[in-house]
C-alpha cells in the first residue's frame, strides 16, 4: 500500500511539474464551464423524466471524477486552500455547484490572505478571456445559421411532421444558444472579480433578447439612444467601439469576413461529407442487387449439377438392371440398384432445395432493386448513382 501510494505521489508530482501553473488555471477554467454546461441542463430536466435524471446523474459524477483529480494538482500549487476546500467535494453538493476556487472565486483582499500567488490571477484573466471570445463567436455563428435555417424552413417544409421536426429542432439549437449565454455569464462573472470594470463596453451582460437574429450595423448609436433599449450593438460588432465603428470599418470588416471564413470551411466540410455518404448508399444499393443475382445463380447451379447427378445415377441403375437380367445373377448385385435409386431421390432432393433458393435471392434482387429505384427516383436527381451501379465492374469479370 505504501509503494502504490509513493508512486501515485511520483506522478501527480510530475504531472504538476510538466503542466505547471498555466495548465492547472487552464483546467480549472474548462471545469468551471463544464460546471456551467451542467447547470443549464440541469435546469431543464424535468423532475419525472427517469432517463434524463439518470443521464444528468451521470455527467455528475464524470465531473465529479474530473474535480477530484484537479484537486490532487491544486493542492501543489496552491497548498494554501486545501483546508478551506476541505468536505465540499464529500458532503453531498452536486457537481455542478463545487467551487473550483481559482484565483476568481476569492476577492482581492481574499487572494493576499489566503497567500495564492499573485501570478494566477493574470493567468485565469487572460484565458477567461479566450474562452469568452471563443463563446461569443460561437453564439454569433449560432444565431446567424438559426436565422438562416428557419427562413428556408418556411419556404420549404410542407407536411406536418416536417414542421414537428423541424420545430423540434429550432428548440435544439435555442437551447443551445441558452446554454451558450450561460457559460457567457460564468466567464464574465469571473472576469470581473478578477479586475473587469462594470463600464467595460468589451464584455457586457447578455440574456435571451440577445438571441434575436441582428445584421451588424455600422451606424453609431451612442449619442441618440435616449429612453429606449440599451444598446446591443457591441455583441455583433465584437471589440469594435460603438462610437468609433464608422472610424473602423476595415477592422470591422476583417472580423465579419473571419467569421465567413470559419463558417465557410465549416460548411464545406459537413457538405463534402454528405457528399460521399450519398455515393456510400448508392454503392450499398448497387452492391446488396449484385450479391442476391449473384447468389441466385450459385444456387441455380447447385440445382444443375444434382439434376447431372441424377441423370447418371438413373443410367447405372438401368445398366446394373439390364446386367442382372443377362446373367441371372441373384447375389450380391440386388443391393447396388436400390442404394443408387436412395442416392438418386436424395440428389432430386438437393436440386428442388437450390431452385427454391435460387428463386428465393431471385425475389430478393427485384424487391431490392425496386427499392433502389425508389430511392434514386426520390433522392438521385442528378443521377449520380448509375456510377456505382457496378456494370463495369461485371464486365470486367
Amino acid at each position: 500500500m505504501q509503494r502504490l501510494q509513493d508512486e501515485e505521489r511520483q506522478a501527480l508530482s510530475g504531472e504538476s511539474r510538466k503542466r505547471g501553473h498555466v495548465g492547472m488555471i487552464a483546467k480549472g477554467v474548462q471545469l468551471s464551464e463544464d460546471q456551467a454546461r451542467l447547470r443549464h441542463k440541469a435546469n431543464l430536466v424535468h423532475p419525472n423524466d427517469a432517463d434524463a435524471l439518470q443521464s444528468l446523474e451521470k455527467k455528475r459524477q464524470d465531473l465529479l471524477t474530473r474535480i477530484t483529480v484537479f484537486r490532487r494538482i491544486q493542492s501543489r500549487l496552491m497548498p494554501t486552500i486545501s483546508e478551506l476546500l476541505e468536505g465540499y467535494d464529500t458532503d453531498g453538493t452536486p457537481a455542478e455547484d463545487i467551487p473550483i476556487a481559482l484565483p476568481s472565486w476569492f476577492s482581492k483582499d481574499e487572494r493576499v490572505e489566503f497567500d495564492i500567488d499573485s501570478r494566477l490571477a493574470p493567468l485565469e484573466y487572460e484565458i477567461r478571456q479566450a474562452h469568452a471570445e471563443t463563446v461569443l463567436a460561437d453564439l454569433r455563428l449560432s444565431i446567424r445559421t438559426f436565422g438562416a435555417w428557419a427562413d428556408e424552413a418556411k419556404l420549404q417544409l410542407d407536411s406536418s411532421k416536417d414542421k414537428t421536426r423541424a420545430g423540434a429542432t429550432l428548440q435544439k439549437m435555442r437551447s443551445k444558444q441558452r446554454a451558450y449565454i450561460a457559460i457567457y455569464k460564468n466567464h464574465l462573472h469571473a472576469l470581473r472579480g478578477l479586475g473587469l470594470k462594470l463600464d467595460d463596453t468589451t464584455y457586457q451582460d447578455l440574456d435571451a433578447t440577445m438571441l434575436a437574429a441582428h445584421l451588424p450595423t455600422t451606424k453609431p448609436q451612442k449619442g441618440n439612444v435616449g429612453k429606449g433599449k440599451r444598446d446591443e450593438a457591441w455583441f455583433w460588432r465584437g471589440e469594435l467601439d460603438v462610437a468609433a465603428v464608422s472610424t473602423k470599418k476595415q477592422a470591422f470588416d476583417i472580423t465579419a469576413e473571419d467569421d465567413n471564413r470559419v463558417r465557410y470551411f465549416r460548411l464545406l466540410g459537413h457538405s463534402t461529407r454528405w457528399v460521399e455518404q450519398f455515393g456510400i448508399v448508392g454503392a450499398e444499393f448497387a452492391r446488396t442487387v449484385r450479391h442476391f443475382q449473384r447468389m441466385s445463380d450459385i444456387w441455380a447451379c447447385i440445382a444443375t449439377d444434382c439434376d447431372a447427378t441424377v441423370l447418371r445415377l438413373d443410367e447405372d441403375v438401368a445398366e446394373a438392371g439390364r446386367h442382372i437380367t443377362a446373367e441371372g445373377i441373384v447375389e450380391p448385385w440386388l443391393q447396388q440398384p436400390v442404394t443408387q435409386l436412395m442416392n438418386a431421390s436424395a440428389q432430386r432432393g438437393f436440386a428442388a432445395y437450390a431452385r427454391k433458393k435460387s428463386s428465393f435471392y431471385v425475389d430478393l434482387a427485384a424487391k431490392a432493386k425496386k427499392q433502389r429505384d425508389d430511392a434514386a427516383h426520390r433522392w438521385d436527381v442528378g443521377q449520380e448513382w448509375i456510377a456505382f451501379d457496378g456494370q463495369d465492374e461485371l464486365a470486367r469479370k
